[in-house]
């Protein structure tokens, strides 16, 4: 039976993966913060982690025991991450910190600590599959910390690449667009007397309505899976709503005018 560990897989795109690789017959090592309280992951091929992706030794004692447990891994689906909304100027710099720890910073640890396993793994074919973000290839208002976590996890990712080219092991990016999950639940605001007062106010409004018709978070599973099983797969998958359109619009067009065209669309 392939082991794949997963982070972020109480909820959401995470949670829709664990449950899809269950059912292909994967021994899955679930890891979150609450994931032994996830009825929905009771399976006896699943092996619930509680772990704090911002804890290190948490994240020590975790691995500890997964590499204590197997002598083979087929897959690590770094998928755990989360967004912080507001302007650069008033963001708190721990919040930022404490965002860049998840996003970016708890995938390093894992891929250090789990990386000797993958690559003894290699007659697997062993991927290391991390779910960046549409985001980490453009930008919107008031989602800045969010956007460097996700470019930075881009970077990280084809560094790794290239780093693990001829030692068996490959890295895919997965770059899911809008997707309904608790992702949103962390757009707040306070404005008070801010001077982005009114364009915070409309851009909440404009995320808000984004996600009332976003992508389900299967089709980001379905596509994990995909990458997971292909002997050759892609270096990135785009997927979901507004993820190809915003990622092709910061490409083509000169960025003032992208610039433009953005603050047009999310403030009209």
């Amino acid at each position: 039976m392939l082991a794949v560990v997963l982070t972020g897989a109480s909820s959401g795109i995470g949670l829709e993966c664990a449950k899809m690789l269950l059912q292909k017959g994967y021994k899955v090592y679930a890891l979150s913060r609450q994931a032994t309280k996830i009825e929905s992951l009771e399976h006896p091929h699943c092996v619930r982690l509680d772990c704090d992706l911002q804890d290190e030794n948490q994240i020590a004692r975790a691995t500890d025991m997964i590499l204590a447990q197997e002598t083979q891994l087929f897959a690590l689906i770094n998928n755990a991450g989360y967004g912080i909304f507001g302007a650069l100027e008033e963001q708190p710099i721990e919040e930022a910190r404490a965002l860049f720890e998840t996003n970016l910073f708890s995938v390093g640890v894992l891929c250090s600590k789990l990386l000797p396993l993958l690559r003894a793994s290699v007659a697997l074919q062993p991927k290391i599959i991390n779910v960046a973000s549409s985001a980490g290839r453009s930008t919107t208002l008031f989602l800045g910390w969010y956007h460097a976590s996700k470019y930075a996890l881009e970077a990280y990712s084809d560094c790794l690449r290239t780093e693990l080219l001829n030692l068996g092991v490959q890295v895919v990016v997965i770059e899911p667009g809008a997707i309904k999950t608790k992702w949103d639940g962390g757009l707040k605001y306070s404005p008070n007397s801010s001077p982005y007062a009114l364009e915070l106010q409309k851009t909440h409004t404009y995320f808000k309505k984004v996600y009332e018709k976003a992508s389900p978070a299967h089709l980001v599973a379905d596509t994990i899976l995909k990458a997971l099983e292909s002997k050759h797969p892609k270096t990135r998958y785009l997927v979901g709503k507004k993820a190809h359109l915003l990622v092709w619009a910061k490409a083509l067009l000169p960025d003032k005018i992208y610039d433009r065209i953005l603050r047009q669309e999310i403030l009209k």
